[in-house]
């Protein structure tokens, strides 16, 4: 898996340095513990593979 974690204290470095390399950023939230946040990983996971123009920020809700 190749999302990118971000949280509270790294998101704006991160967001800038994915917008400058990649046409599209895709935030996912989600839970560790969350059946619909799991199902969708894998389909986030196929397109990060299927596109090199795509970068997905992760952004763990339990943290918050």
């Amino acid at each position: 898996m190749a999302f990118i974690e971000v949280d509270d204290e790294n998101f704006n470095e991160i967001m800038e340095e994915e917008f400058s390399k990649k046409n599209i950023v895709l935030l996912k939230f989600g839970s560790e513990y969350c059946d619909p946040c799991q199902a969708l990983e894998f389909e986030l996971e196929e397109l990060d593979e299927s596109s090199e123009n795509i970068s997905i920020l992760m952004i763990e809700c339990d943290n918050a």
